[in-house]
């Protein structure tokens, strides 16, 4: 893989990884204030936060 395309790589999985850990946060906060146990909508913000950060590590640590 060319420079330039790594670098985009790169980029993309650092905002990837970003937005999952900012959903994840959403999550943890929602919990935290107790929102979680009457509202489970919740739970997608972590379903698809993992994922996001699992991909976006990958992208930003592949050579």
């Amino acid at each position: 893989m060319s420079a330039p395309e790594n670098k985009k790589w790169k980029i993309i999985g650092g905002i990837l990884f970003v937005i999952g850990i900012a959903l994840c946060g959403i999550f943890f906060y929602s919990l935290a204030w107790g929102t979680l146990f009457y509202d489970p909508s919740y739970w997608w913000d972590l379903v698809i936060g993992i994922p996001l950060v699992a991909v976006g590590t990958y992208l930003v640590n592949k050579k």
